[in-house]
């Protein structure tokens, strides 16, 4: 696909197809596991974190799967043991308030206490987690929300290491979202949903924020989204570099080149879309996920599949995602992990 840069009337445009009218209140997060279904190619996994449930989808074979939750969960991260082997349907999981190990088939197991999130101004009290993803060191990066008052910038962005440790990486976020990273792992994005842009961060060659001290690090506006354009959500990179953001509020995801200029766009017949996760057999299908949360009864009659699952076929392939891996020490006996 060109990089070349387009006006935003005249963007290429993708189409995309419901493939699950699931009706999730919040659903989130789609990570394509493949080989993961027996019958099928690979396994499409969302959440609904409001509904407390994760969602899969064997596909081609179209099998449908629903775990229900006993607490809300904002993202899955796919897990590795210490051994570099898979874990059969192991996952590290980010509960509205905890970072846990979670086993989803044959049955639903949580492995071990998990790791608390507190964040200093209100310790145990209304953070939420919302949005996940693993950089090119194995490391997770998240963030969330001060659910009481989102508009209040008390959520910070957070890394966990495979030694199971938590650091703080910046602070003074209202709504965190959809951290991505740049195919030469030099650039995080970042999206701050509650004031519309998304901001990039510089990295040094071992994935450490470039003048980092003290739990904050500087960051650059890489784009403000237009309030008609909605807020930008959940985001994920191609296999070109390029950013594909959900556009909560607007209807549509777009691609965008690395220096934030708009190159294609997928309109939905959904306005409340979520976020998006490359995925499918030859790895071309975007799968994008939307809500219903907040929507009134005559909004909900304009768009009946909100909270539906969806796919765009497109030219181009997603980014490689890797799987998160312990190192053997934080899987002993005693630790948050075991």
């Amino acid at each position: 696909m060109s990089a070349q840069a387009n006006r935003p009337d005249t963007l290429p445009r993708y189409s995309a197809r419901c493939l699950w009218p699931a009706e999730c209140q919040l659903g989130e997060g789609p990570l394509w596991l493949a080989d993961a279904a027996q019958t099928s190619a690979g396994r499409l996994l969302w959440l609904d974190i409001h509904g407390a449930a994760v969602h899969g989808l064997d596909l081609p074979a179209g099998q449908r799967h629903r775990w229900a939750l006993p607490w809300r969960v904002a993202w899955l991260i796919a897990s590795e043991g210490a051994d570099r082997k898979t874990e059969e349907g192991v996952f590290l999981a980010g509960r509205v308030d905890a970072v846990l190990r979670l086993r989803l088939w044959p049955q639903l197991e949580v492995l071990g206490p998990g790791l608390p999130i507190h964040e200093p101004a209100a310790p145990g009290q209304g953070l939420r987690l919302n949005d996940a993803k693993l950089d090119p060191w194995g490391r997770v990066w998240f963030s969330g929300l001060y659910e009481p008052d989102p508009s209040q910038p008390r959520a910070e962005l957070l890394r966990l290491d495979s030694r199971g440790q938590l650091h703080t990486m910046d602070r003074g976020y209202r709504i965190g979202n959809g951290p991505c990273f740049s195919l030469d792992g030099r650039t995080l994005w970042h999206a701050d949903s509650g004031l519309g842009c998304v901001w990039a961060y510089a990295l040094d060659e071992s994935g450490e924020l470039q003048g980092a001290q003290q739990g904050t690090a500087p960051r650059r506006l890489w784009r403000q989204f237009p309030p008609e354009e909605g807020v930008p959500d959940g985001m994920c990179v191609d296999a070109e570099g390029a950013l594909w953001i959900a556009h909560w509020g607007g209807h549509r995801v777009t691609r965008y080149s690395p220096q934030g200029e708009p190159l294609a766009r997928i309109d939905l017949p959904v306005s409340q879309v979520t976020s998006c996760s490359f995925g499918g057999v030859d790895g071309r299908q975007l799968f994008i996920t939307s809500a219903r949360t907040g929507l009134s009864e005559a909004q909900l009659a304009r768009e009946p599949l909100a909270g539906g699952l969806f796919v765009a076929d497109l030219p181009v392939a997603g980014a490689p995602v890797g799987r998160f891996a312990f190192d053997a020490v934080a899987l002993r006996a005693g630790t948050p992990w075991a």
